[in-house]
């Protein structure tokens, strides 16, 4: 209970929901929690929800009403003026609005003689109120005081795309609402409910929707957030309170640009990010591996471009992708070396405007990250990233668009490049743990415009892997979050040999993936070797030419189809225990990630895999 109420003032949540469970498992005084909600300047806002109150279950109303008064005594220790109160899903509930109103208006009356108030809430399962509509009317109808509404956008929205608020539902009567996201996921509400809510802007509701509707009420009183997931609660109280809040002051400020004028109290953040492009991606490098990874990237067409002015950092390029070595050993790069090895440390986005897009990141309790710069050095706005990485801002209407030619010098091995034909960089890979997974497309889809794509399993041979793509809309970022719970499997194994390492490959575009196959023969480039029952299968899955399928064994490419649209990998064999890359083209507008095809690259790499109880080298 202490931890869930400092995360909470420590998140910036001004109020807070009780839960009966709070107060039962409590090993402590009541007056012990009200202090500490008074040193904490937290308000305790309501206590919810009450589930299959007693007051619907029997004819000895006198028993009931006692338990009630007991409620009551409870919220008065803690200095609680609300209770949610939920429709019964007892069978033996009284079933009957006259009934019903009859009950909740002695609840009233003894609710006003205490100074308190109920809510009363609908539910999807409820025997008797399912509805907003079917509440609100009660509540209408009752017209008592003490009793209002309560609203919860899971409930209300769920299976609507076109929800709005009850006609008898005022400013006056709607005494609660709490947002919940979900996914759109084929299972009962109860289960959806108490399961597998997720952050607000992850699910598949019209939350911004359904706070306008609210808000054109006239409603001016408080938001409430609630999570419920299975998973999420590996995660510690802090990262729940830190992200709820964000995703919360995110919704409220995306939903109140366009109308609700209760909504004006709300402090405007800047606009989300318009993110462009990846900038660069920087790999912090060890002494024993600069060779091996400067030689692959000659092989995959790069060719060192430029130094940096005064640091041991090389730019290396091809097309619009940037690549850049650190081998700094008394900045970052080099902490992040001594904690992952080498791996990347830094990812660059391009954005429209630099500035605002990290106050708005640190508004949203982005960490901010800076070290000194030396003399021509660019201020370049950053935050901390996955695995304590670092994300760098720029743009190209500051200073910052100079940043390549006022710290970097370029080299002569530029002008004898030949380039193989990569044009940018199409996806980057991010392994993290399960749990993690929502906070993190969380901070790119609250801070940046970016979406989140439905999760996908991916099974690996020894596990499965949770995959969820965050791009923007042109298609130009794009970001696969990997989630594992397992080290067993290969992005579980990379996370654990490389302590939390933020990206585990990177995927190049190219223009014609059988001539840069071609050149990427001629480099030497040691690329993943495919099992020929792929291309057996590949002959049968698809209406394709003999021919076509030869040349794709040939150069060991993976292949895929979506409609019209079409996909090719290429993938190296993987180095630095884990760490690999990819070449792809796609063609027609396909916007997948060759999903099929992630089994048999996982099986492909699986036989080099460092065996079990062998050290790293």
């Amino acid at each position: 209970m202490s931890q869930k109420l400092l995360a909470a003032a420590h998140a910036g949540f001004d109020s807070i929901d009780l839960d009966e469970l709070d107060i039962t498992g409590f090993d402590g005084e009541l007056a012990e929690i009200a202090a500490q909600l008074s040193d904490l300047n937290l308000i305790a806002n309501s206590l919810a929800p009450n589930r299959d109150f007693e007051i619907f279950g029997s004819d000895d109303s006198g028993n009931q009403f006692d338990r009630l008064e007991a409620k009551f005594d409870l919220m008065h220790a803690l200095g609680v003026g609300l209770m949610v109160l939920q429709a019964s899903s007892r069978t033996d509930s009284v079933n009957g609005d006259s009934a019903i109103m009859d009950i909740l208006g002695e609840a009233g009356e003894r609710a006003s003689a205490r100074g308190l108030k109920i809510a009363y809430q609908a539910l999807g399962w409820a025997l008797h109120v399912k509805s907003d509509e079917h509440a609100a009317s009660l509540i209408a109808g009752l017209g008592h005081p003490s009793i209002g509404l309560a609203l919860n956008s899971l409930q209300s929205c769920r299976g609507r795309s076109d929800w709005s608020a009850p006609d008898s539902a005022t400013a006056e009567n709607i005494f609660f609402v709490q947002l919940s996201d979900a996914p759109e996921l084929d299972m009962g509400d109860r289960i959806l409910s108490q399961h597998f809510q997720c952050f607000l802007g992850l699910g598949a509701l019209d939350l911004k929707n359904f706070v306008r509707q609210i808000a054109a009420t006239g409603y001016e009183d408080g938001w409430s957030f609630a999570v419920r997931n299975d998973k999420l609660r590996e995660a510690s109280a802090r990262t729940l309170a830190q992200d709820g809040y964000r995703s919360l002051l995110s919704l409220l400020d995306d939903a109140g640009n366009k109308r609700a004028a209760s909504l004006s109290k709300i402090a405007a953040l800047p606009e989300k990010g318009d993110v462009e492009a990846v900038e660069f991606i920087e790999f912090a490098v060890g002494p024993g591996d600069v060779e091996q990874l400067s030689g692959l990237l000659a092989k995959l067409g790069f060719r060192q471009s430029a130094r940096h002015i005064s640091k041991d950092v090389d730019l290396w390029r091809q097309g619009s992708a940037r690549i850049v070595l650190n081998r700094e050993t008394k900045d970052f790069a080099r902490s992040s070396y001594l904690t992952h090895g080498t791996s990347v440390c830094d990812i660059g986005l391009h954005v429209g405007d630099a500035k605002n897009t990290h106050v708005r990141a640190v508004a949203l309790g982005a960490n901010v990250f800076h070290q000194p710069t030396g003399p021509d050095e660019l201020e370049v706005p950053a935050i901390r990233g996955i695995g304590g990485s670092v994300l760098h801002l720029l743009d190209s209407t500051s200073e910052l668009a100079k940043i390549w030619d006022q710290e970097f010098t370029p080299t002569t091995t530029d002008v004898e490049a030949v380039e193989f034909g990569l044009t940018e960089i199409d996806h980057i890979a991010q392994p993290m743990n399960l749990h993690e997974m929502q906070s993190w497309a969380l901070f790119y889809t609250t801070t940046l415009k970016m979406r989140a794509r439905p999760i996908v399993d991916v099974s690996d041979p020894l596990g499965v892997i949770r995959s969820q793509a965050i791009e923007n809309e042109a298609g130009t970022v794009r970001l696969n979050l990997n989630g594992v719970d397992t080290h067993r499997t290969s992005a579980g194994a990379f996370l654990a040999d490389h302590f939390g390492a933020p990206v585990q490959h990177i995927a190049f575009a190219c223009g014609d993936i059988f001539e840069t196959s071609e050149k990427l023969e001629q480099a030497g480039l040691n690329r993943l070797r495919i099992s020929p029952n792929y291309y057996s299968n590949l002959r049968t899955l698809f209406d394709l030419t003999p021919e076509f399928v030869d040349r794709l064994q040939a150069a060991n490419i993976l292949y895929d189809v979506d409609g019209d649209a079409e996909y090719f990998q290429i993938f190296s064999e993987p180095l630095f225990d884990g760490f690999f890359f990819e070449v792809v083209e796609r063609r027609n507008g396909y916007t997948g990630y060759g999903a099929r095809n992630a089994p048999i690259r996982l099986a492909a790499m699986l036989k080099h895999k460092r065996p079990a109880g062998m050290p790293r080298v």
